[in-house]
């Protein structure tokens, strides 16, 4: 991280922390609520407000989900590939994948509406369903898309670790924890894309943000339970199922 942050490089509690510190929220920046999700919100440059925080713990020793130091990755990743967030995700992700929609990162702070310098990375993905669900269908895949290589099964393989944190299951590597059922979801606000090896299934889910109480796991055996048993569904014409591979 220091090869492209100077100011970590500089610094002996933060010359040490590494990328996949930060991908599995044990990087050790500093960390409350408010401060990881609500006084950034105010900041026109988010980024330079996360990499400005201070070293809370040695890198390595201590969990804690952190969206303040996933935010430092758009600094590394526009250095060391010399592109921009935005430019880079069209060209390897949204592009191969054949996405339908205007697919972009969040640029305005999450309830402020404070314009941003830079994408948020941490989290805000404004897109379709049914890219969404190409998005599930990429990790039901894992990685692959048609002859493409999106990501390495490697990576597939650590992002799917059920590693947990003290408050919950482990959110690495930009994905949220895999439940007993075998499923993975990923969201935001009630925001879902979860998949099902097993069954072959994908489903999204976007729309308003759900209530506390929502419970995704149920949703998602639910309508899995619907998909597989068409007597359950009700009106056809309430479903909407897109078939694919890749």
């Amino acid at each position: 991280m220091g090869k492209y942050i100077p100011e970590w490089a500089r610094d002996p509690k933060t010359s040490g922390i590494v990328m996949d510190n930060i991908m599995r929220h044990n990087s050790g920046r500093y960390y409350d609520p408010a401060n990881d999700f609500v006084t950034p919100q105010t900041k026109t440059d988010q980024t330079a407000f996360s990499i400005g925080l201070s070293q809370q713990f040695p890198p390595g020793t201590k969990d804690q989900y952190n969206q303040m130091a996933y935010q430092t990755l758009q600094q590394v990743y526009e250095r060391a590939t010399g592109q921009g967030i935005q430019a880079g995700s069209q060209k390897e992700l949204y592009g191969p994948m054949q996405f339908e929609s205007k697919t972009y990162w969040q640029m305005l702070g999450f309830f402020t509406g404070v314009p941003q310098k830079h994408p948020l990375v941490y989290g805000g993905v404004t897109t379709s369903c049914a890219d969404a669900n190409r998005f599930g269908l990429l990790w039901l895949n894992r990685g692959t898309w048609n002859t493409t290589t999106i990501f390495t099964k490697d990576f597939y393989t650590k992002a799917m670790n059920r590693t947990r944190f003290p408050y919950g299951e482990a959110r690495q590597y930009g994905n949220w924890g895999t439940t007993d059922d075998g499923y993975r979801s990923v969201g935001l606000g009630k925001q879902i894309i979860m998949f099902n090896a097993v069954n072959g299934i994908v489903i999204s889910r976007i729309g308003g943000v759900a209530s506390l109480q929502f419970d995704y796991n149920e949703y998602f055996k639910m309508i899995r339970a619907a998909i597989i048993n068409p007597e359950l569904r009700g009106r056809d014409e309430d479903w909407v199922f897109a078939h694919g591979s890749a």
